[in-house]
């Protein structure tokens, strides 16, 4: 069974929107602390807000038409079956809608590095370690990123690494708990999760549903995914035939849902079928983009 959804692991914003809305916030400072002279009066910080603003544009559907033969031949109820799998195909599209934000991180992390994606982007030509784990995980430390919330987003191909760190499997780190072999459990504190869509890295090797056309992955360039309104230039992608993992925060990034997954079906006597349809609106970007960091790595060998 597929590990669906994401949307827990972010931040929701609740509106009442129509497709196309722009939502507006403003970006939080951080403030500073002062000591309280006697008979001094108190200063008051002057900051200056910038505006956070996404465009809630993703709107997206799944749909089936079943001929009557089909299901009475069939000798099962077709809608049913295609009405649960309706719902599976959505939340699998915000899954990559989600996933398709570590190139955003990727690229944030470029910009404020001037050159390189080291800043929120570990690569490493091998399997992951604890090293890249310590690594990402030192980075937040050093953005002041609060502990509590953070999460580590993971493909099932790491999970075979990620049974040879000893933090991961030994009950003497994890809160005192034992931990049954292969069970996902937490790095330093820190959730692990893994999510059965998130593949290796690919500009062919993707596919949306059964009958699709292979394409690039969710964050790849070209791909259907590829966030479109971040405020920093998309130029980095993630890297060919790497897996890329992500720890975050949930305030990395937002999400706006304007329209929840209905489903609708009517049926037409012309196709002497029943057609099946149901349509999400949302979108998503990132609102703290140094509250995250990517790490890819190869799993290859392990597979």
């Amino acid at each position: 069974m597929e590990n669906l959804i994401l949307a827990k692991y972010v931040m929701s914003i609740n509106f009442g929107l129509k497709q196309g809305d722009s939502i507006r916030r403003p970006k939080i400072s951080r403030l500073a602390v002062g000591q309280k002279m006697a008979k001094a009066p108190i200063e008051y910080q002057a900051v200056t807000e910038s505006e956070w603003r996404m465009v809630v544009e993703r709107y997206t559907y799944s749909a089936i038409m079943i001929e009557d033969i089909v299901e009475l031949q069939a000798h099962t109820n077709l809608r049913a079956e295609y009405t649960k799998e309706i719902g599976v195909a959505l939340a699998r599209d915000f899954d990559y809608a989600v996933m398709a934000q570590r190139q955003a991180i990727i690229a944030y992390g470029a910009a404020v590095n001037n050159t390189t994606t080291s800043n929120s982007h570990i690569v490493t030509a091998g399997t992951i370690s604890e090293n890249e784990i310590l690594a990402a995980t030192e980075v937040l430390d050093r953005r002041r990123v609060p502990k509590e919330g953070r999460i580590w987003i993971m493909p099932v191909a790491a999970l075979s690494s990620l049974l040879t760190i000893d933090r991961f499997i030994n009950s003497d780190f994890i809160d005192g708990r034992p931990t049954q072999s292969g069970e996902i459990g937490r790095l330093y504190g820190v959730p692990v999760i893994v999510n059965n869509n998130m593949g290796i890295n690919t500009t062919t090797g993707f596919f949306n549903g059964d009958n699709g056309v292979g394409s690039p992955s969710p964050g790849v360039a070209g791909s259907l995914y590829y966030p479109t309104q971040e405020d920093v230039p998309g130029t980095y992608g993630l890297p060919v035939n790497y897996y890329t993992s992500m720890l975050l925060h949930p305030e990395a990034i937002a999400m706006a849902c304007q329209k929840k997954p209905a489903v609708q079906a009517e049926y037409d006597i012309d196709y002497q079928a029943t057609k099946v349809a149901s349509t999400q609106i949302y979108d998503l970007k990132l609102y703290r983009p140094d509250h995250a960091v990517c790490v890819s790595h190869d799993e290859d060998a392990l597979i």
